[in-house]
C-alpha cells in the first residue's frame, strides 16, 4: 500500500525532462510513485529500477486520496 511521503525535489522522465513533482509517494518495498502536473493535467509517474519514471495509465486508490488533497499551482 502507497502512503504520502515527503515529495521528493525533481524526477526523471524517459524522455529526459527533469519535473518538480506536486507528491510522492512510497509503498512498503521502497516503489515510488509521483504525481506530477503535464500541461495543466495531473499525471502518476511510477519510479523504475533505472530512476527514470513512466507515465502510467492507471490510477490507484492511494494516488486519488492525495490528489484529492493536493493544493494546485497557479
Amino acid at each position: 500500500m502507497y502512503k504520502q511521503i515527503e515529495t521528493v525535489r525533481e524526477i526523471f522522465l524517459p524522455s529526459a525532462v527533469i519535473v518538480s513533482p506536486l507528491a510522492t509517494l512510497e509503498d512498503e518495498c521502497g516503489g515510488r510513485a509521483h504525481i506530477i502536473e503535464d500541461d495543466h493535467c495531473l499525471m502518476l509517474c511510477i519510479e523504475q529500477e533505472d530512476g527514470f519514471c513512466k507515465p502510467t495509465t492507471h490510477l490507484f486508490r492511494e494516488a486519488i486520496l492525495v490528489i484529492k488533497n493536493l493544493e494546485f499551482p497557479d
